[in-house]
Formats: structure tokens, sequence, C-alpha cells
């Protein structure tokens, strides 16, 4: 009897954009500025953006979310400051605007902490036109080092992992956390469950990305998109009076050119639910 030819097994692998942080006018003209070229080179399947510093550098904006899913980007995340700027809670309540904030928030917040779409997918062998992978984007915050109280963000997200619609998809997590060892921990706890645990919140990116030992893309911060010559996106000469000097002055956003752009790209199997590589991306950029 002849040997039957061995068939290749059909992979499906996606490819995820992730911008962190985006604060104020720069990070968004930052972003808009980059945004074609590495959708030209890296050619996403989905883009995902922090979005909960883009209306003057806190809160958020109906003009401003919309003007970045008009650039491209699929699903929106936020952290503490999501629901600040006018009408704050009533977008996030609006089902229409593919925006999350965080899950483990208190039961007087509107809107919703993870979003799940189908996404055709461009990168598979022998997929067709009408392939789709379930996605899931969970956002969780921390509670270490945060200046208000949030529930626990390790129950939260094994009560959103338990629902059936959600095991069957690749899961990313928006870490919004502001100490790296809660943020490691994180990655460790949700090791093997979710395909990307992506951290948020301090605007710096950090040069630990890698694939846990579970199959876990991760990193704990993934850095803002915002002014280059700023203190996390705030003015230097306000940051210097308030907290070198204790005067009582306020932080203003910084918007002067260039901005830098802070991302990662990674690349999924959605067949195994694992990631395979994770790199940082990372422009500065005239305006």
């Amino acid at each position: 009897m002849a040997a039957r030819p061995k068939t290749r097994r059909q992979t499906k692998k996606m490819k995820i954009l992730f911008f962190g942080d985006i604060v104020g006018r720069a990070g968004r003209t930052g972003v808009q500025k980059i945004l074609g070229t590495w959708r030209k080179e890296h050619s996403p399947d989905l883009i995902i953006a922090n979005i909960e510093n883009i209306a003057h550098g806190i809160g958020i904006s109906r003009a401003y979310l919309e003007e970045l899913h008009t650039l491209g980007v699929n699903i929106m995340t936020g952290g503490n400051h999501i629901a600040e700027g006018k009408d704050a809670l009533k977008l996030l309540d609006d089902p229409s605007l593919p925006l999350i904030r965080p899950a483990n928030v208190g039961s007087g917040w509107t809107g919703r902490g993870f979003l799940t779409v189908n996404l055709p997918i461009n990168q598979s062998i022998g997929a067709t036109a009408d392939d789709e992978t379930p996605v899931t984007v969970i956002s969780l915050i921390g509670q270490a080092g945060m200046r208000d109280n949030y529930n626990s963000p390790f129950e939260a997200a094994e009560t959103i992992l338990s629902q059936e619609a959600v095991k069957q998809s690749v899961v990313i997590v928006d870490w919004h956390a502001e100490m790296t060892s809660e943020k490691k921990l994180m990655g460790h706890f949700l090791d093997g469950r979710v395909s990307a645990v992506l951290g948020t919140h301090t605007h710096v990116p950090t040069a630990d990305e890698q694939i846990l030992p579970g199959g876990t893309a991760y990193i704990s911060d993934v850095g803002m998109a915002g002014s280059l010559h700023s203190i996390i996106g705030v003015q230097v000469a306000r940051a210097v009076e308030r907290i070198a000097r204790g005067l009582p002055a306020k932080f203003e956003v910084e918007e002067k050119s260039p901005a830098e752009v802070n991302a990662v790209l990674l690349e999924v199997d959605s067949a195994t639910k694992k990631a395979l590589w994770i790199k940082r991306l990372r422009e500065i950029v005239e305006f």
C-alpha cells in the first residue's frame, strides 16, 4: 500500500499591533503619521491602542476616538483616566464604539471590560476569504501603587476566561499597572491561558519583551505615544516646579514636536493560541 502524502497543518498566524498610552495631540499626531507606514511594513490583522490619555492628556472624547478608529485602530482600551473628560461614561456605554475600560473597576462604572470580535486572518497558510478567528481583548488595572482602589484583577481575569466564547479566542490583555512586580506576576498568572499580557500605564517602554514558558507574549510596559521631550507626556518645566521644587504647579501636557511612538508587534498561532514572537517598535516622528 502506498504511503499517504503528508499534509501540511493549516497554520493561521495573526499579527497584532498594540500601541501604548497615546498622550494628547502629540501622541495622536505621532500615531497618525507612522501608522500607515507600519501597516504597510507589517500587515497587522488587528490594531489595538490604549487611549485613556488622548484628550489633552487625560480622558477621552468622541471626536478623538473616531479619529483613531478612522486611522485603523480596531479596539481601544483604557485605564485609570478613561472615565475622565466630557461624557466619558456615556462614551463607555456606547456599544457602537470599540472601547473597553478595566474589567475590575467598581460596579458603578458604565461600559465593558472586554470585547470579542471575529477577524479575517491575512497571514494564514491555506486560508480562505471566509476564514475568521475570534479575538478577545481584556482590560485590567493593577492595585499596587495606584491612587484609587480597584477590585482584584486576578479574580476578574478568571471570571472572563471562564466564559465559553472567550475560551475559543485568541486573548490579548492590556495590563494597566504601576508596579513591575505586579505586572510580572500577572504575566505568569495568565501564562499559557492568554496569548499576550501587554503592560501599559507608566509610559516608559521596558526591554523585557519575551515569550513566557507557557506561550504567552509579555512586556512590562509598551511605552507611550507622546511628546519626546517631556516627563511621560507632561511639560518638563511644570514637572520640575511641582516635583523638584515643591511648588503648586499644575501639570500641563506637552504638545511639541517631535513625538515618540512606542508599540509592540506580535504574532499568534490562532490554532494553538500561543504567541510565536513579540518585538518592540519605536519611532521618533517630527510634525
